[in-house]
């Protein structure tokens, strides 16, 4: 019972982010503002980590299942997929790289600043 009332406060959060996403003047995904309402809760202590513990260890353990629906629904558009595969494989290699390098300067960075500005 536990896990589903942090269940139902994880889709609450995401429910939130849906309605928030369709009243902004731009368009974000309602993901993307979920994480970020998530996050804002956490961060100022409105919500504690403890009340949402289990149900995330349990979204995160069974990850993989996520995918399956989106790897299906991949197969229906193969054909156009084959076509432009050379561009997707260039374009994943880059987000790579850059995510990579991105992430590199970023732990650099925060050490830097964990250190006092030191080296």
């Amino acid at each position: 019972m536990k896990v589903i009332c942090q269940l139902g406060i994880i889709f609450g959060i995401c429910l939130a982010g849906e309605g928030i996403s369709a009243v902004l003047p731009f368009t974000c995904p309602s993901g993307i503002v979920s994480m970020l309402l998530l996050f804002f809760l956490l961060i100022c202590g409105l919500l504690k980590e403890e009340k949402i513990k289990e149900a995330g260890d349990f979204l995160l353990d069974n990850m993989a299942f996520f995918y399956i629906p989106v790897s299906v629904g991949m197969l229906e558009y193969f054909d156009i997929i084959r076509q432009h595969v050379v561009k997707i494989l260039l374009i994943c290699l880059l987000s790579f790289v850059l995510t990579l390098i991105s992430s590199y300067y970023t732990v650099v960075f925060v050490r830097r600043l964990m250190k006092g500005g030191a080296d």
